[in-house]
């Protein structure tokens, strides 16, 4: 059974795709490495923006050498992409279980250049953290425990 997001979805524009995967590359080379979970991560984003699986791949294999990708801080055409790109970048930054400053300066930048209040930035990260413990909880492993 196949279950479908009803949250009705935001159209983004081609350089916004772009925009959003470079954007996302740079974030996970701020710390010098790009772990496992990450690049799990930026594939699946890769995916989602309707990019071909082998680009994603050579392109995130490349991106620490890559003197091409320049730090310069993504620029969506609106708001909306923004708060998404931030969001996704607050989970991926988190996948590695550190939240590097280089990361959280990066976002927290992305946010200031799209207007977004410093306050929805925290609560942001807040909720995200959030999310991440409620799931880590709910599966316990002594819920394979028989007494």
């Amino acid at each position: 059974v196949r279950r479908t997001n009803m949250k009705k979805k935001t159209k983004i524009t081609l350089p916004d795709r772009s925009i959003y995967f470079k954007g996302l590359l740079l974030l996970v080379c701020n710390d010098g490495t790009i772990h496992e979970k990450e690049r799990a991560m930026m594939l699946r984003v890769g995916k989602l923006l309707d990019f071909e699986q082998r680009f994603c791949e050579k392109t995130i294999a490349k991106a620490l050498q890559n003197n091409l990708i320049s730090a310069e801080m993504p620029k969506f055409s609106n708001s909306d992409v923004a708060k998404y790109f931030i969001r996704d970048g607050i989970r991926l930054a988190l996948a590695d279980g550190h939240f590097h400053v280089k990361e959280n300066d990066f976002l927290k930048r992305v946010a200031k250049h799209h207007e977004l209040e410093d306050i929805w930035y925290e609560q942001t990260i807040q909720s995200i953290t959030d999310e991440m413990a409620s799931s880590l909880i709910s599966s316990l492993e002594a819920e394979n425990l028989d007494y």
